[in-house]
């Protein structure tokens, strides 16, 4: 039980991460510190999610920790702060490329000239002076991310990314000084050849490609980023009878929350004061604006469009609806596949590996060439174009696409398994009620057996529900108030559990329930047949007696949804086995599955007896995913290999369930299929895709296939295009038609 109370979690964003090995540097740093029991740092997303126990650390010394590495942390708190230097940062990293553009051509075009226009020792000194400083502004200037980055993987004896751009350029800008050096005093006539081009454009097409690659993967998690944004700023609240403004993450319960126009709502609550009309797009995935008014609650996430509102805050901070979606998509972007595992370990021995190839590609073409100019640039190329860029970023930039897209749209994967898992189900139950159905009940039919019109029997039998607990009670009271607000004067009124009530209304003894209740009336007999067909009917029948005669039946139906056959056909051909299951009586579950075609369905199913249908499924050897409401359903989806639940905000249904659907429609659970489906495709393809680059490039660079030579330049322009070529992949994710949009 200690272990539990000490056990705290913080989520960080860090600056200043460039290649897997920055984030695998780190992660494998803190999980060998002392106190805590779990770190996860994710690239593309640049965040860290960390667990300590915080008897043994603090959160202040995780944080100096992650700066003593050489990286910027920045707790949650101050998301805005982080993107804010991000973007600043991208506005940097913009100009440094485009003033590398803009030096790199007269660099190469005066190295172009001194290579076809030797003329004099003067013309020789004042062209390398001017390669030398306009190379020097690129390399030192533009390029000196790459150099900080070296001299971290340094200090911490952790190579990296920066470590093979460093030693490539830095190897052909000295090489060239070197060469100036030894013409000088050896007073030769032969003047040596200056590779600061090389330096120049492997510097410029690297940024080129950093630039790009950032901008990318910036796009990959905007859904988080906007979450986030939401959650983190500014609010007026009242407390004690005085106005304040403060952050979003003060605010407490029973502080009363001001809004207007343009307002994100950080909080859960109810409406004390106001109307307005309120955008809860992002969270329940509905196009038109929701009115609201006093009374009504409001879900944290959601934007004030127009009106004004004084809201009471019940949920806050890590309580809230909005809190608990950020936490899902967090640990769904942050958690690892097998796959991604096993790369991490690959990256993190690339670098070492690669600067021994390059190392012995420079002894074997030096000993071949006897040229250390030939040996040179052939181990310059084997280093620029062996970043493993491309290798870290496959997966990760997959996994945020994924994760970003569902959120759009409602979807909310509980973690990275979920997303890879799903792809295996080969068996989908439904529960009916809420999921296949509306979940609604509505009045189909009232039918008079006697002298009452219909509407007299609406009447009697809302003013007898209207003391009534019960859902389809409820309905009736609910029809009726949209007709008429007058309810009769009842007395003596009792609640028959499992049949319905019984009342007295003026002289009349008055009885409202099922067939169960009706079968001892006088007329019985008489309405045998009519009983009969509302028994087949598939609708839920409700009978008035009054002086145990009855006199009308109210008939009531909970539509199925338009989307649901649709959609179960369509998982059907994805060759997923369908199920329905319900607590309703065979004769309306037997036709709601009908109607939506699904291969089999049981019956009178209680609660307990739904998790018995999963385990009896398993052990038939289906992978199953049970879609609920989260609630009763909870056993059930607790079992099930995927559990698929609808939430229009419940705490139940985001801490149990794989995946949370908050949209109220079928289409989420057919395309959250089709995500994993395509998620896994493309983090294969990246995959293959940065193995097959470095297994194929590589030897042509060392010169080892038909002793073909890569210029270096070349080189830098191939690896900036493989790290793109990954990220783009990734970001077609974000492009997929999903069914129902």
């Amino acid at each position: 039980m200690k272990d539990i109370v000490n056990l705290r979690k913080i989520d960080l964003n860090i600056q200043g991460m460039t290649c897997a090995n920055c984030s695998n540097r780190i992660e494998k740093t803190l999980n060998k510190t002392i106190g805590i029991l779990g770190a996860k740092v994710d690239l593309a997303s640049e965040s860290a999610t960390i667990q300590f126990d915080q008897e043994k650390i603090s959160e202040e010394f995780i944080i100096n920790r992650i700066k003593q590495l050489g990286y910027q942390p920045y707790p949650a708190n101050l998301f805005n702060k982080f993107i804010d230097v991000k973007q600043k940062e991208m506005i940097i990293q913009k100009r440094k490329f485009l003033l590398s553009i803009v030096l790199t051509v007269p660099i190469m075009l005066f190295n172009m000239y001194w290579i076809y226009k030797q003329e004099t020792f003067l013309s020789f000194v004042i062209i390398f002076s001017i390669l030398l400083f306009l190379t020097s502004i690129v390399l030192f200037y533009c390029g000196n991310q790459f150099f900080i980055g070296f001299y971290k993987s340094l200090k911490n004896l952790y190579p990296d990314m920066n470590t093979l751009v460093a030693i490539g350029t830095l190897s052909a800008f000295i090489f060239s000084i070197y060469g100036f050096y030894n013409y000088l005093k050896n007073s030769s006539n032969y003047l040596p050849h200056f590779y600061f081009d090389t330096t120049a454009t492997i510097i410029t097409f690297i940024l080129l490609g950093k630039y790009l690659e950032r901008k990318s993967i910036n796009s990959t998690s905007d859904a988080l980023k906007k979450l986030l944004l939401i959650q983190n700023h500014d609010v007026t609240i009242i407390r004690n009878n005085k106005e304040y403004i403060i952050s979003s993450e003060f605010i407490l319960p029973n502080d009363i929350v001001l809004l207007r126009p343009g307002d994100s709502i950080p909080i859960d609550g109810k409406i004390i004061e106001g109307q307005a009309f309120v955008d809860e797009s992002f969270i329940t995935g509905e196009s038109l604006p929701n009115d609201v008014n006093t009374g009504d609650n409001v879900i944290s996430g959601s934007i004030v469009k127009s009106g004004y509102l004084k809201v009471l805050a019940e949920k806050v901070g890590k309580d809230s609806y909005l809190s608990k979606v950020i936490e899902l998509i967090k640990n769904a972007q942050s958690s690892k596949p097998p796959v991604q595992k096993l790369t991490d370990k690959i990256a993190s021995f690339f670098v070492p590996t690669i600067i021994i190839i390059s190392l012995i590609t420079f002894l074997y073409w030096y000993n071949y060439s006897g040229l250390i100019s030939e040996a040179l640039l052939r181990a310059i190329s084997v280093l620029i174009i062996s970043c493993p860029c491309a290798l870290g970023l496959a997966t990760p930039t997959a996994i945020v696409s994924a994760i970003g897209l569902a959120a759009k749209n409602s979807i909310f994967f509980k973690n990275i398994d979920t997303l890879e898992r799903i792809k295996k189900i080969n068996a989908i139950v439904f529960d009916k009620t809420g999921t296949i159905t509306e979940g609604i009940l509505r009045i189909n039919e009232i039918e008079s057996f006697s002298n009452f019109s219909k509407e007299e029997l609406l009447k009697i039998a809302a003013s007898g529900e209207y003391f009534s607990e019960h859902p389809i009670g409820k309905t009736i009271v609910e029809s009726y108030k949209k007709e008429n607000i007058e309810f009769l004067k009842i007395k003596n009124f009792v609640s028959l559990s499992g049949y319905g009530i019984k009342f007295k209304l003026n002289k009349y003894d008055v009885e409202i329930g099922n067939l169960d209740l009706m079968k001892d009336k006088l007329n019985y007999n008489d309405l045998a047949k009519q009983f009969e067909e509302d028994l087949n009917s598939g609708d839920l029948n409700i009978y008035i007696s009054i002086n145990n005669s009855v006199v009308g039946r109210i008939s009531l139906n909970d539509s199925i949804k338009k989307d649901a056959k649709p959609v179960i056909q369509k998982i059907k051909k994805l060759k997923i086995q369908t199920y329905l299951i319900s607590g309703d009586n065979e004769i309306r579950t037997q036709k709601t599955a009908k109607n939506v075609e699904v291969d089999q369905f049981y019956a009178n199913v209680k609660p307990d007896e739904k998790l018995d249908i999963i385990k009896n499924l398993q052990s038939q050897g289906l992978v199953v995913a049970m879609v609920g409401d989260g609630t009763n359903d909870a056993p059930a989806l607790a079992k099930a290999d995927i559990s698929i639940a609808y939430s229009s905000g419940t705490d139940v249904a985001i801490d149990t369930s794989s995946i949370t659907i908050t949209k109220n429609d079928l289409n989420s659970v057919y395309n959250s299929i089709i995500i994993s489906n395509k998620t896994m495709m493309i983090i294969k393809q990246n995959l293959f895709w940065a193995f097959i680059y470095n297994i194929i490039c590589i030897p042509i660079a060392a010169g080892v296939i038909n002793n073909l030579k890569l210029d270096p330049s070349l080189a830098a322009l191939a690896m900036a295009f493989s790290s793109i070529s990954v990220v783009s992949n990734s970001l077609r994710i974000k492009l997929m038609k999903l069914y129902g949009k």
